[in-house]
């Protein structure tokens, strides 16, 4: 298993804050840009979004195939008469 060095869990138990880490560390360690921040922010959103906008196109064309199913049942029961 990965973090597990027999039997004990070796994974940190959160980040280290750069301020823990010594001077030649923080210089190694990756940074992560506002702008990339930002366009991660917004590429969630818009999946959200998208995601969104996919179950509402479901139910309605859901609904349409119940109504337009539901009509043909209608206009047959009438025929009968």
């Amino acid at each position: 298993m990965r973090g597990r060095h027999r039997g004990r869990d070796t994974r940190p138990s959160r980040p280290p804050f750069r301020s823990d880490l010594s001077p030649d560390a923080r210089r190694t360690l990756p940074l992560v840009h506002l702008s990339v921040a930002i366009g991660r922010f917004f590429e969630a959103l818009l999946w959200a979004v998208a995601r969104s906008v996919g179950m509402v196109t479901a139910w309605v064309v859901l609904g349409a195939i119940a109504v337009g199913l539901l009509a043909v049942l209608v206009r047959a029961g009438f025929r009968r008469r």
